[in-house]
């Protein structure tokens, strides 16, 4: 739950009003320094919402969910208060099959994003009490597993209007600006205590590698993920320009993921206990080489970043 930059103000659209296109526009995204609610868009997810051009959309009614993502992971749905545009509630959680090369859509095969899976970019999946089902019949479509993929996504359905009611709820009983006041307090408590940690922390250069031995695909090409660190004061910043190259196969993963990464290893060095939010990536910068094994271009495959993550974290420590 945050306040939210898109559209700031904006009232509520009133039920039968008619829709109208808008601007190309990306939804915001965690760790770019944007206060937004819910999760880093990484993988595949980055992909699709790039591919298309990440559409903002006017609605009918209020009560509506989009999915966001190539592999049917998140769910958004916009909160109001008093009919006015206040942030977003979200929910992610992983399917356990979104069509591609292999059951369970992570396969070592992959050669381009297609073969991860199902592209699904933006597009309203719930509005006004119901399930669009032109909609959920595509994602049943191209899934091995649809009973378990629907069902997710209308649980996710259920729990993100859950949490937009118990935004609105919470803003009746204390007051929309105190809760928007007791947010951004809590990213700047985070901030603090990691800029205090991070001050006690020699200033200068470091750097750090971890190495797959290949990719997959192209034996006897070692695959480094590198990093250079630069402490000046109570800030970092992190250079992934040296990584590798991008991969022909799915061992690649989109900075969005690098940066969550890079804010878990700041959060266990400087405090396991701190709440994980927006004041993570307040005190931190980063920067990527285009065309990277950490920022690739399309259509690399990306399907098993996980094992690029964990490299990646072996790189920070």
């Amino acid at each position: 739950m945050c306040s939210s930059d898109l559209e700031p103000g904006k009232p509520a659209p009133q039920a039968g009003e008619q829709e109208r296109s808008a601007p190309h526009r990306q939804l915001p995204r965690c760790g770019s320094n944007e206060k937004v609610a819910g999760g880093q868009q990484g993988g595949a997810t980055r992909y699709a919402t790039d591919r298309a051009a990440s559409a903002t959309f006017t609605f009918t009614g209020r009560q509506v969910a989009w999915v966001t993502n190539a592999g049917l992971d998140r769910g958004v749905a916009r909160v109001f208060v008093d009919g006015v545009l206040f942030g977003f509630a979200g929910s992610m959680a992983h399917k356990p099959d979104i069509g591609g090369l292999a059951p369970g859509s992570n396969s070592g095969a992959s050669r381009e994003l297609l073969h991860d899976g199902l592209m699904v970019p933006p597009v309203r999946f719930y509005r006004d009490g119901r399930v669009i089902r032109e909609i959920e019949a595509i994602i049943e479509a191209n899934t091995r597993t649809p009973e378990l993929v629907i069902g997710d996504l209308r649980g996710q359905v259920g729990a993100t209007f859950l949490a937009a009611d118990r935004v609105q709820r919470l803003c009746a009983r204390l007051g929309r600006e105190t809760v928007l006041a007791a947010a951004e307090r809590l990213f700047e408590v985070t901030a603090e205590q990691i800029r205090a940690a991070i001050r006690t922390w020699p200033d200068g250069e470091y750097e750090g590698q971890a190495t797959l031995h290949n990719d997959g695909v192209e034996d006897g090409r070692p695959v480094h993920a590198k990093v250079r660190l630069r402490i000046e004061g109570d800030r970092i910043h992190a250079d992934f320009s040296g990584a590798s190259d991008q991969t022909a196969g799915p061992y690649n993963i989109r900075p969005d993921l690098v940066r969550a990464v890079t804010y878990y290893v700041l959060k266990c060095l400087a405090g396991p206990d701190l709440p994980s939010n927006h004041g993570l990536a307040m005190v931190v910068d980063t920067s990527f080489r285009e065309g990277s094994v950490l920022n690739p271009r399309q259509p690399a495959p990306v399907n098993t970043y996980i094992d690029r993550k964990s490299t990646r974290l072996n790189s920070s420590h």
